[in-house]
C-alpha cells in the first residue's frame, strides 16, 4: 500500500512508490529509490512538498544501492586484485553504486552544494587498483543500442564510464597517479552541467533544432559555472566542464580553441567522452558501434595525436585470435590486422572469413 508523506525527515529510510516528476517533465527520483538525509535537501531545493512510499518502515538497509559498499580493504567490490576479472553479477551491482554515488553528487553540484569529493576519490581510488593491461580500456566502451529512458540515470552512467576511461588514458599517457586522480575527477565533472538543463532537452527525441542546440551547448558554461572556484575541485577539472567539446581544428565549442591551446586534461576527457557518448543510443539518435566510434575518433585529426596514437598504440597488441562480438550476437575470431592499421582485422566465424563490412558490425572486443 502507497503512502502519500510530507518531505521531512521522517521521509529517511522510506522507499518511494512512484517517480518523482518536475513540472518540465525531469525525472528528478524512480520509484523504488530508497531515500536518504540528503534527498530531502535536494526534493525541498526543487519545490518538492510531498511524495508517494510504501508503507516499509525506515531505517537504514543493507546492501542500499545508492551508497558504494565499503568492505574491510576499502575497495567498493572487495578488491580489485583479487577479483576474478568476469564477475557480471559483482560488476552490475559495483556500476549501480558508482552511479547512484555519482547521480546523488551531481544533483549536489547542480543545486550550488558541494559534491562528495571523499567518496568519489575513494571511488577513483578503486580504479587505480584495476588491472594495468594497455589493453583494460577496450572494455570500458560498452555498446548500448536501446536509449536509457531516464536521462539523469545516463548522464550519472556517463559520466563513471568517462572518469574511469580518462584515468585509463592518462595511465597509458605515463601520468603519475596524481595527474590520473585529476584525469578521473575532470571526466566524472565534464558533463556536470547538463544537470541544469531543461528536462525536455534531455528528453529530445529526433533531431535537435538550431535554437535547441545552443541551449544544450550551454551546458558546457554551466557546468564551469558551478565549478571554478570549488575548493577541492582544480582548475583543470573545472576547465575540462568548460572545455570538453573543444576540438583540435578550432571546429568545437564554446571558444573554438585550437591545438596546444586546449589543456591536456581537457584533451584527454574529450576523447574519453566522444568515445563513450557515441556508443550509447540517445533519444535523439542511435548508438554506433564499437568498432565504428573507435575508429571514427581515433582517425579524426579533432582529437589529440598524442591521445589517439595511445591507443592506437595498444590495439596493436591485441593477438591473431582475439574475440569480438558482432551485433547479431555471433562471436568472431581476429585472425589477421594490420600493424599500420590496426583497426583493419580480418574476422573469422567458424571456417568463414567475414567482409570487410561486417567491421562496422564489431560491439565488443574481449581482451
Amino acid at each position: 500500500m502507497a503512502l502519500r508523506m510530507a518531505v521531512d525527515n521522517a521521509l529517511v529510510g522510506r522507499v518511494l512508490s512512484a517517480p518523482v516528476v518536475l513540472q518540465d517533465g525531469g525525472r528528478l527520483y524512480d520509484a523504488g529509490t530508497r531515500l536518504h538525509e540528503r534527498d530531502i535537501e535536494f526534493l525541498r531545493a526543487f519545490g518538492i512538498t510531498a511524495v508517494d512510499v510504501t508503507d516499509e518502515p525506515g531505517g537504514p538497509k543493507r546492501n542500499d544501492r545508492s551508497t558504494v559498499p565499503r568492505p574491510k580493504d576499502g575497495h567498493p567490490s572487495g578488491g580489485a586484485a583479487d577479483r576474478p576479472r568476469e564477475r557480471p553479477k559483482a560488476a552490475a551491482s559495483e556500476k549501480a553504486a558508482y552511479s547512484a554515488l555519482m547521480e546523488s553528487g551531481l544533483r549536489r553540484i547542480a543545486l550550488g552544494a558541494s559534491p562528495p569529493l571523499g567518496e568519489w576519490r575513494a571511488m577513483i581510488k578503486a580504479w587505480l587498483a584495476e588491472d594495468a593491461d594497455p589493453l583494460f580500456w577496450v572494455g570500458l566502451i560498452r555498446h548500448e543500442p536501446r536509449p536509457e529512458i531516464h536521462p539523469h540515470r545516463y548522464l550519472a552512467d556517463h559520466a563513471v564510464r568517462v572518469g574511469r576511461l580518462s584515468l585509463h588514458i592518462a595511465r597509458l599517457l605515463g601520468m603519475s597517479e596524481a595527474e590520473q586522480t585529476q584525469a578521473a575527477l575532470a571526466g566524472l565533472l565534464a558533463d556536470a552541467g547538463m544537470w541544469r538543463l531543461e528536462g525536455r532537452l534531455l528528453h529530445h527525441p529526433g533531431l535537435y533544432s538550431a535554437e535547441e542546440r545552443r541551449a544544450m551547448q550551454r551546458h558546457a558554461e554551466l557546468g564551469y559555472e558551478r565549478l571554478k572556484g570549488r575548493m577541492g575541485i582544480s582548475a583543470e577539472a573545472a576547465f575540462s566542464a568548460l572545455l570538453h567539446h573543444e576540438r583540435m581544428d578550432g571546429s568545437g565549442y564554446p571558444l573554438a580553441l585550437h591545438g596546444e591551446r586546449i589543456p591536456r586534461l581537457v584533451r584527454i576527457v574529450s576523447v574519453a567522452d566522444a568515445l563513450t557518448a557515441g556508443a550509447c543510443a540517445r533519444p535523439h539518435r542511435p548508438a554506433k558501434s564499437w568498432w565504428a566510434i573507435v575508429s571514427e575518433v581515433l582517425g579524426s585529426q579533432a582529437f589529440a595525436a598524442e591521445v589517439r596514437e595511445a591507443l592506437l598504440a595498444t590495439l596493436r597488441r591485441l593477438p591473431a585470435g582475439a574475440r569480438v562480438r558482432l551485433v547479431d550476437g555471433r562471436v568472431a575470431t581476429i585472425q589477421e590486422s594490420s600493424a599500420e592499421q590496426p583497426l583493419l582485422w580480418t574476422l573469422v566465424v567458424g571456417e568463414k572469413t567475414l567482409p570487410m563490412s561486417a567491421l562496422k558490425d564489431v560491439v565488443a572486443v574481449e581482451v
